[in-house]
């Protein structure tokens, strides 16, 4: 987590002073990811370095669209994948089925188990975790482009979001939960 961030899983995150909350990501727990479709940023023949954007569909119809604001937050939206377009000498982007290409991949045909939210209180979400049977994969914003990383399962010992929510119950030592007498 960055400096002064905060993932509060009982909490929606601090709006975006640019782009508002965005759509709830919770609304994906449950939900099998079908297809991940991205945007890359190609210049000439340079490969590029990761995707722009990712789209996650789900068996329900859905799409939700996952990328970078330009005031470094992370914006997660309800919207359909976009063409590809060209930006001069900037280069093109270009969109495609990424199911294999991102760390979404062995995810593909999955239920979102949960998720979790980073958050800055002064630009909105920063970090997104969605979890799945077999792992994890976090999208973060790093230096205004998306970087997604995929993670091994949650552990047993970890808080997850309002979808799997319980609450706390500190642990006791022994001698305070026996009867007084």
């Amino acid at each position: 987590m960055t400096p002064g961030s905060r993932m509060d899983p009982g909490r929606p995150p601090a709006a975006c002073p640019l782009h508002g909350r965005g759509a709830d990501p919770r609304s994906l727990v449950g939900r099998r990811i079908t297809e991940v479709v991205a945007s890359w940023r190609v210049y000439g023949t340079e490969a590029p370095d990761g995707p722009v954007e990712v789209w996650l569909r789900d068996d329900r119809g859905g799409t939700v669209r996952v990328t970078t604001g330009s005031d470094w937050c992370l914006t997660v939206e309800e919207s359909a994948p976009h063409a590809g377009y060209d930006m001069g000498p900037s280069g093109r982007i270009v969109v495609h089925s990424a199911s294999a290409d991102t760390p979404f991949a062995p995810h593909v045909g999955r239920r979102v188990l949960a998720v979790r939210e980073e958050h800055d209180p002064r630009t909105g979400r920063t970090g997104l975790e969605l979890s799945f049977p077999a792992g994890r994969v976090r999208c973060a914003t790093r230096s205004g482009d998306l970087a997604l990383t995929g993670l091994p399962p949650d552990r047993p010992d970890r808080q997850d979001t309002a979808s799997r929510a319980r609450p706390a119950t500190p642990s006791m030592p022994a001698s305070a939960r026996r009867p007084r007498g």
